[in-house]
């Protein structure tokens, strides 16, 4: 058994922080979109209320420039790994003539749409994969890039991000099964791209969660408008959930917006209403 270099155990372990926060950020992210809409509205509410230069407008114009940022900081490295240039994805050796048979049979374009409002996003996902030592390449065929993690931190086996597709490793899957995820996944690519245009760079996340809440797995609509078979969802199951639990939340975010509203209310009318 080879000794671990003192070296090797502290990228190790830097790796799997980095996992750990990639795993909390996309649950983060989920909380926030099912949160989000109704969120907005009742801080759309608060910020009416504020007056110009209070802590609660230092704050949203905070977020919104460490938001502006981040995207920034993503449009740069994706530019950086276009210049630099990602090697194709690669079967193995046995399989290549099959696979680049079948890969020209079921080639996809993308748009410059696509290719346009997925960039920031998709080169924040890149700079993610590298620093946590994914493996990265292009896949020809569907025209997007794929991140490989030995140890994927999440329970679904894939999870695309603007252009990007960040998985387990695929070997067990045959070539067409690969094909036929890619091709289910390439059509969040395109959900993402129309719904960035429609509200910003988070309104698809938001919007498939929210929807997700409701409609869980083969009953999302957006997975069900990318293919159910393809994504390798249970067609049986595509009823709504719509328990006593959602409503309960759904209720509590609704409360929750009406007590802040009425506890600015209650501020302003102490302070003798509105200053003129």
């Amino acid at each position: 058994m080879t000794p671990t270099t003192s070296a090797g155990a502290v990228e190790t372990a830097s790796r799997k922080r980095l996992l750990f926060a990639g795993w909390l950020g996309v649950k983060v992210l989920a909380v926030f979109s099912v949160f989000g809409v109704l969120g907005l509205l009742g801080a759309g509410l608060l910020r009416w209320r504020a007056r110009p230069g209070s802590r609660f407008s230092h704050v949203g114009q905070g977020a919104v420039a460490v938001g502006f940022l981040v995207l920034l900081a993503g449009a740069g490295w994706r530019s950086v790994e276009v210049f630099t240039g990602i090697d194709e994805c690669r079967p193995p050796p046995e399989i290549e003539r099959y696979a680049t048979e079948q890969a020209a049979e079921a080639a996809i374009s993308i748009s410059p749409l696509e290719q346009v409002m997925t960039w920031p996003i998709s080169g924040v996902a890149m700079l993610y994969g590298r620093a946590a030592g994914a493996e990265i390449c292009y896949f020809e065929a569907h025209k997007y890039y794929r991140l490989t993690f030995e140890r994927w931190p999440l329970s679904r086996g894939s999870f695309f991000v603007g252009n990007v597709l960040m998985s387990r490793p695929l070997e067990d899957k045959g070539v067409d099964r690969v094909l036929e995820l890619s091709g289910h996944e390439v059509k969040h690519r395109r959900q993402w791209a129309v719904a960035t245009v429609i509200a910003g760079p988070l309104a698809f996340p938001a919007a498939y969660s929210i929807d997700n809440l409701f409609f869980p797995d083969a009953a999302n609509h957006f997975e069900r408008a990318a293919g159910l078979e393809e994504g390798g969802y249970d067609t049986d199951r595509t009823a709504p959930l719509l328990g006593w639990q959602e409503w309960l939340l759904v209720g509590g975010i609704i409360a929750g917006i009406e007590f802040a509203w009425l506890a600015m209310r209650g501020k302003w009318l102490l302070r003798g209403g509105r200053q003129r």
